[in-house]
């Protein structure tokens, strides 16, 4: 019979990472086969946004004004601090991890929470030491809400520019952020419910 060629004995086929069509068309799946596909983890890297990006987006109720006292403590000690938050939070907010096929692909996202900076890592076994924060948030889609779980770091990008890294953990929680002691995280809750309002839909 005819078929397709096998490769030689002793070596192992090459595997085909997925190309960007690919990926869209995993996304067109079905919700539940969409699940399966997705279990594991997902990591990325990307630019911090322009310094316009990084403008704190208004609070939209009582709420986000009450989390924002609450990360006021942790922010004072660290003037960056609130330009990366702003940043994890619109780069996690699009990404498609924290996405999905209901809801025009924007669900509302709660318990967002925030944790960081820490260091990580240096030991024998473990990757080299570095400053991580984790992100913790539920996506309120039907049936299944769905917990991410994000570790991201920051290195050196070109002119000068940082460029964040991260790894979604998207029915997982990556090791790095097994302990993490986490605070309200409401720059992540504002930025998707911006989307949500710009798709004409309720916060």
């Amino acid at each position: 019979m005819f078929g397709l060629p096998m490769p030689p004995a002793g070596v192992a086929p090459a595997r085909q990472m997925p190309t960007p069509v690919a990926r869209d068309r995993l996304l067109q799946l079905p919700g539940l086969l969409m699940l399966l596909l997705l279990a594991g983890c997902a990591s990325a890297a990307a630019p911090l946004p322009q310094a316009d990006a990084g403008q704190p987006v208004a609070p939209s109720n009582d709420r986000s004004n009450r989390d924002s006292r609450a990360v006021a403590a942790s922010t004072a000690a660290d003037p960056s601090l609130p330009r990366r938050r702003e940043a994890i939070a619109r780069v996690l907010e699009d990404h498609w991890g924290y996405r999905s096929l209901w809801d025009d692909g924007a669900p509302p996202l709660s318990e967002a929470k925030f944790s960081g900076p820490f260091e990580y890592g240096g030991g024998l076994f473990e990757s080299k030491r570095m400053t991580i924060y984790c992100v913790s948030a539920k996506l309120e889609v039907p049936l299944i809400p769905q917990t991410r779980v994000t570790m991201v770091h920051f290195e050196p990008g070109d002119g000068g520019r940082e460029k964040m890294e991260f790894v979604v953990g998207m029915n997982n929680i990556p090791r790095a952020c097994m302990l993490a002691k986490y605070e309200p995280f409401p720059e992540l809750e504002r930025a998707r419910e911006q989307r949500r309002q710009k798709l004409g839909k309720p916060a």
